[in-house]
């Protein structure tokens, strides 16, 4: 009989994962961009929110810092001037 929905648990086909089997925990944050404005927005775990003024040339500088702290662009889109990350990192 499968378990009941727990709140705040995201419930997946086929039930608990087998024991012994390795299942990778991330971490998340955003990096917004409003490149008109020259205006960079960074959140961190824990609600820590950075900002930064500049282009591209600072985007490139951040990603490339926290890809150095094990950071990875799990995804991106973009509008008009606006450009939004999600970063993840394993942990």
């Amino acid at each position: 009989m499968p378990e009941p929905p727990v709140r705040g648990r995201v419930s997946l086909p086929g039930g608990r994962p087998k024991q012994g089997v390795a299942i990778n925990t991330y971490e998340f944050a955003t990096m917004e961009w409003l490149w008109d404005q020259d205006s960079l927005r960074l959140t961190l775990p824990g609600g820590d929110e950075r900002m930064y003024t500049g282009g591209y040339n600072e985007v490139v500088a951040i990603l490339n810092d926290l890809g150095g702290q094990g950071w990875d662009v799990a995804s991106s889109t973009a509008s008009a001037n606006w450009l939004f990350w999600t970063l993840r990192r394993q942990y």
